[in-house]
């Protein structure tokens, strides 16, 4: 068989991203084998081990390609960031969503899993620095209240947003409605005092 060039093996490995992502939807990450995936994406066990060796390997590709794409969202504004944690607090409080179904499965099974711990605790961090680094620069340019501790507040707003995440799965205790109203007043910290006062 001939040689398949860059662009082949980079699709092929898209390919294979994209349909094991519904698979881990669709199965649970723990319930997923890489057999399973291979039948997917129409692919021998070789093939697919010519790819990647892992699940593990897929996900980390997966959850690597979502952490490089929001470096690429610039945290122009507070309202801006305030956009970003209200879209996430939609997403995190729809039981519906795929999506939200595959992150508790992804922290449940990480929970008994030390690679896959890594790997979220990886991206978590990738999150936090993102969100840190945006906000500094709003300070910079005197968009952020002086006194406000950002490290603490971007830690206190992911703790609120995966703590929800998880408990919206098991009680109504905590609602929509009741995360964007904590949301709210973490950005009400966060705003210069005259800006503030006007809000």
């Amino acid at each position: 068989m001939p040689k398949r060039d860059d662009a082949y093996m980079a699709k092929q490995r898209l390919k294979i991203q994209e349909v094991a992502l519904s698979c881990f939807k669709q199965k649970g990450f723990r319930a997923t084998t890489m057999k399973f995936i291979g039948e997917e994406a129409s692919l021998s066990i070789g093939a697919l081990y010519t790819h990647f060796k892992t699940k593990h390997e897929i996900i980390d590709a997966i959850i690597s390609a979502m952490d490089d794409h929001r470096d690429t969202v610039n945290i122009k504004s507070v309202d801006f960031f305030n956009e970003m944690l209200h879209q996430a607090c939609e997403d995190f409080t729809d039981t519906q969503n795929p999506n939200l179904k595959l992150n508790v499965n992804l922290i449940g099974a990480a929970l008994e899993d030390d690679k896959l711990k890594a790997i979220a605790s990886r991206s978590s961090q990738h999150t936090l620095n993102h969100w840190i680094k945006g906000l500094k620069g709003l300070k910079i340019k005197g968009q952020l209240a002086k006194e406000y501790d950002i490290e603490m507040g971007v830690k206190l707003i992911h703790a609120l947003l995966t703590g929800t995440m998880i408990n919206i799965q098991f009680t109504s205790s905590m609602t929509k409605e009741h995360l964007a109203h904590l949301l709210d007043a973490e950005i009400r910290k966060m705003r210069p005092k005259a800006e503030s006062i006007t809000d």
